[in-house]
């Protein structure tokens, strides 16, 4: 490993580096925030994606590929006497040394859990001078849906607003599971219809034709639940609405889930990237099968690709 001297020399490498091509490079030269915003996205997931896969050597780059971006940003700025890369590293540590007074503050040296300094994280950013104004501001709307339902689920935890048992969640999945369904049914025309429950609670669903035609929505709990109960009303956007309430029983299904999985110790995002590479492995085994028969897919029954998927399964794919 390098000493402290060979990593700030390595800093200093970078900078220098920063400044030749951004004077004398045209491509570097014409860069701006914008331009540049995209690829440091695609960095991120880079370097994510190395990171899950356990590559410690493209982990490697793609720290120094970010790093590359970051003193890229600072440089433009510095351009327009804004700011610079200085300022930049000493706002991080100024907000470090402020959110850990049990390492840096008149607290060094108490004894503190990594679970309390997560659990109050959120109260000690709201006293940072110059810092968000609610605690959901600093969630950016850009930010992915998976990872910002992640983030807000953290930041509430960090204030104390959490579920205190881990297994108190599935009941909350259960409900938004069966308010899904029945969005579903109402919209397919099929309000009378009682679905299949999850679990043992009474079902307290459209109990007549009339109840399919709107959406004007009461909530009454039965069993600790909270199934919806659809009442007529105009119909002029009946069709649109439906579908709008459709998509909105299915975020509240999917920010459960996710919570679920924060709980219970599982990264939503790595869970489900697992599950897409699987569903790729088997359905690639599918498809060869398909191809060699001499078949195409569009030739294929859903019963063969069916017996081809649970090869697929058997074989561990």
């Amino acid at each position: 490993m390098h000493t402290k001297e060979e990593k700030l020399a390595a800093f200093g490498r970078l900078l220098d580096v920063m400044d030749a091509l951004r004077e004398k490079c045209p491509w570097n030269a014409e860069q701006t925030w914008d331009s540049i915003r995209r690829l440091t996205e695609e960095e991120v997931y880079e370097l994510s994606d190395a990171i899950m896969k356990g590559e410690s050597q493209a982990v490697c780059k793609e720290i120094g590929d970010l790093l590359y971006h970051m003193a890229f940003y600072a440089r433009i700025a510095q351009e327009q006497e804004q700011f610079d890369i200085a300022d930049s590293l000493n706002k991080v540590c100024d907000k470090m040394v402020f959110r850990h007074p049990h390492v840096f503050g008149s607290e060094a040296g108490k004894a503190i859990t990594a679970k309390e300094i997560a659990d109050t994280w959120e109260l000690v950013k709201a006293r940072e001078k110059g810092g968000n104004k609610t605690v959901m501001e600093g969630i950016p709307d850009a930010m992915p849906a998976l990872l910002k339902a992640v983030a807000m689920q953290e930041k509430a935890r960090g204030c104390g607003f959490d579920w205190e048992n881990p297994d108190d969640v599935w009941p909350k999945v259960l409900e938004e599971l069966t308010e899904a369904r029945v969005a579903c049914a109402v919209e397919a025309g099929r309000g009378t219809e009682k679905p299949s429950a999850p679990t043992q609670c009474e079902w307290e669903g459209p109990t007549s034709e009339s109840a399919v035609g709107g959406m004007d929505l009461e909530k009454r709990p039965v069993d600790g639940f909270s199934n919806p109960v659809f009442r007529t009303s105009s119909c002029g956007t009946e069709r649109a609405t439906r579908a709008s309430h459709k998509e909105e029983e299915f975020g509240d299904l999917l920010f459960a889930v996710i919570n679920a999985a924060r709980l219970h110790g599982v990264d939503p995002e790595a869970a489900l990237s697992g599950a897409c590479s699987k569903f790729r492995r088997r359905f690639n085994y599918v498809e060869a099968g398909i191809l060699g028969q001499g078949r195409t897919l569009a030739e294929a029954t859903l019963s063969d690709m069916d017996a081809l998927w649970d090869e697929a399964k058997s074989k561990g794919l």
